[in-house]
């Protein structure tokens, strides 16, 4: 495991059907997990 800080980040899909990933700013209301999330629409 990594000494610094982990990140999180908030995916949503914007109104013309793109993925939009970005940084969130308070880690510690998320959860980590180390496997790949399937996202299906």
């Amino acid at each position: 495991m990594s000494a610094e800080r982990s990140r999180a980040y908030e995916a949503s899909f914007t109104a013309d059907g793109r993925l939009e990933i970005s940084e969130y700013d308070e880690p510690e209301r998320w959860i980590a997990t180390d496997t790949p999330v399937e996202c299906q629409r």
